[in-house]
């Protein structure tokens, strides 16, 4: 009767198998770039919304007044009884305008801003109306007004 023989797997230095400690030290650093670019995500500091409530004129004899999540664009010469009016959402350093008639009503506009002084300066990312977009692309000089006197007119 012949004797089985019985076939050992070849052992490391500490007598473990060869490839166990090897998926360990994979599994494990697997795990860290996993738990990095989760963390990444969740932890990486926002921008604080910007406070853009105010009024401003550009050089077109044209006004803009950003109040309470609403905007309204008054236009100069025979469109002066038109505004351009609708609401606006800020995110960090981002508004976003949606005009609530024509022109463009419904279109979206990305925007993101920033001051210098008082004066507000938009640089456009997106904006599907092209009337909005020329005139917020103007120079904008901060009126001094106290805004609880101000109302938007629709």
């Amino acid at each position: 009767m012949a004797k089985k023989v019985k076939k050992t797997k070849k052992k490391g230095v500490s007598g473990k198998k060869k490839g166990n400690i090897f998926t360990k030290i994979l599994v494990v650093i697997l795990v860290l770039i996993l738990a990095f670019f989760i963390a990444a995500q969740f932890l990486t500091p926002s921008k604080p919304d910007i406070n853009a409530n105010g009024a401003w004129m550009n050089g077109n004899d044209q006004s803009l007044i950003i109040k309470d999540n609403r905007y309204a664009i008054y236009l100069s010469g025979i469109e002066r009884d038109h505004p351009i009016v609708g609401e606006c959402k800020i995110k960090g350093n981002v508004i976003t305008f949606v005009n609530k008639k024509d022109p463009c009503e419904g279109a979206k506009g990305l925007y993101e801003v920033s001051f210098n002084g008082n004066d507000i300066v938009f640089k456009c990312k997106d904006d599907g109306c092209s009337k909005r977009q020329a005139i917020l692309l103007n120079d904008w000089m901060w009126l001094d007004t106290d805004m609880d006197d101000i109302t938007i007119d629709e």
